[in-house]
């Protein structure tokens, strides 16, 4: 991890690189198992779940999903959330592109 902090930071156009103090692997393929355990929560749930009144922006692709958007796949894509990076940027660009400028 040193060395790949050293070599981000002597990277040319390199803003900030840091390591981060995290209790887990999260939004990494090392927290399959617990996708796996969250999944069947999550669908031991699903029944009593609710389809958004509103659109909502997803940490997952970027980009939102529209009111109504089915709950089983809502559930999906909370138990991917785990296992994959998180899509702040873009989420944040499709945000503002959609004309919200207040952020809470």
């Amino acid at each position: 991890m040193e060395k790949l902090l050293e070599k981000a930071n002597a990277t040319e156009g390199c803003l900030q690189a840091k390591e981060l103090k995290t209790s887990g692997a999260f939004h990494t393929k090392c927290m399959m198992p617990a996708r796996e355990k969250l999944l069947a929560a999550l669908k031991e749930v699903e029944p009593k779940m609710q389809p958004p009144t509103c659109d909502v922006y997803v940490n997952l692709t970027g980009s939102k999903i529209p009111a109504g958007t089915p709950v089983p796949k809502i559930v999906e894509m909370l138990a991917d959330q785990l296992t994959n990076c998180v899509e702040w940027m873009p989420c944040m660009q499709e945000m503002i592109k959609d004309g919200i400028s207040d952020f809470y």
